[in-house]
């Protein structure tokens, strides 16, 4: 008799295997630590966002995340690492216009593919960007500095976190608009060529009003205008215009992060990883911290995602291309 409800029971449990195999679960996130590649030096906006943001995905996965700098080569160095990375979900890549778009006019060669490497995840936050001069410098607006250009060719520096970012590019288009000429100082990263400005080795740079409002609001540094034809003004530094105010509505020019997974990554593992970066940037914590560094939270789908880089890269890539933008100036 216990042989029989021993066979019995094996063939129900068997029965049960079988008839809900057709319904079980899709693969999800592995139960291991997640990584998240940061491509940016540490110290800069990229970074610190992205450790915000991480923090608080991992409370919401209940695994830990470790966010690893590997900046280098215009991003390349961390791009390219993650593009050969398992894709099974446990790598993200924290991805900007430098990546993304950029690289692609900058470099005949990549040892990654922007294109086809990566599946989108989630837009994180869009960064509202500021040109500020060192307050020694001869002029104190941007249509004066613009003048003085002018008069001056060649004569006023201005920095970059390196050759491929929005800190060069959107400069040097607004060079192109204005029809003016600065000297390009490229430096490794946003702390580097902020310490510049700061210190008077150059005489203007653009980055983040995130890392620029609290030395403008110290006057380490004089904000000239908040970049974008849809900017607002930041309410930290409700003195400084936005560019449209200053003279110039027909400039535009936006920054953003995101996150990617290698291609092949399963679907419902980058659903779990969506649903962490959204329910992240809802958080009030968060939310409030990167208010505080200026950084406004987007969040969005995967389509939202892949529509922004779409549509970036074709606006942006031949644009940089018709800049004539030499890479092998890239610290």
């Amino acid at each position: 008799m216990k042989l029989v409800l021993r066979s019995l029971t094996a063939f129900l449990v068997a029965m049960a295997v079988t008839l809900t195999a057709p319904f079980a679960k899709a693969q999800s996130l592995p139960d291991k630590v997640l990584t998240l590649i940061v491509p940016y030096p540490g110290g800069g906006s990229a970074d610190t966002t992205a450790r915000i943001i991480a923090n608080e995905m991992s409370k919401k996965l209940g695994r830990s995340i470790i966010v690893l700098n590997k900046p280098g080569a215009a991003t390349m160095v961390g791009t390219a690492e993650a593009a050969k990375a398992a894709p099974d979900g446990t790598t993200m890549l924290f991805a900007a216009n430098t990546n993304l778009i950029n690289n692609i006019a900058l470099f005949d060669k990549l040892p990654y593919d922007p294109v086809n490497d990566f599946a989108p995840v989630a837009r994180l936050v869009a960064l509202p960007l500021m040109i500020s001069a060192n307050p020694k410098a001869p002029f104190k607006t941007l249509p004066e500095m613009v003048e003085y250009v002018r008069k001056n060719p060649d004569k006023v520096t201005r920095a970059s976190a390196g050759v491929a970012n929005i800190t060069n590019i959107g400069l040097l288009y607004f060079e192109d608009v204005a029809k003016i000429k600065m000297w390009h100082v490229p430096y490794a990263g946003d702390a580097a060529a902020m310490q510049a400005l700061i210190s008077g080795e150059v005489d203007v740079y653009t980055t983040t009003v995130a890392l620029m409002r609290q030395h403008v609001q110290s006057g380490r540094v004089r904000g000239l205008a908040i970049l974008g034809k849809d900017a607002v003004r930041d309410s930290e530094v409700p003195d400084v215009p936005t560019v449209t105010e200053a003279g110039f509505p027909e400039f535009d020019v936006d920054s953003w992060y995101s996150i990617v997974v290698p291609a092949k990554t399963p679907q419902a593992a980058i659903a779990e990883l969506n649903k962490a970066a959204n329910d992240a940037l809802k958080t009030p914590e968060v939310a409030s911290q990167l208010s505080k560094f200026g950084v406004v939270p987007t969040g969005g789908t995967l389509a939202d995602l892949q529509k922004l880089i779409d549509d970036n890269r074709a606006r942006w890539v031949p644009a940089i291309r018709k800049l004539n933008i030499k890479a092998e100036q890239q610290p």
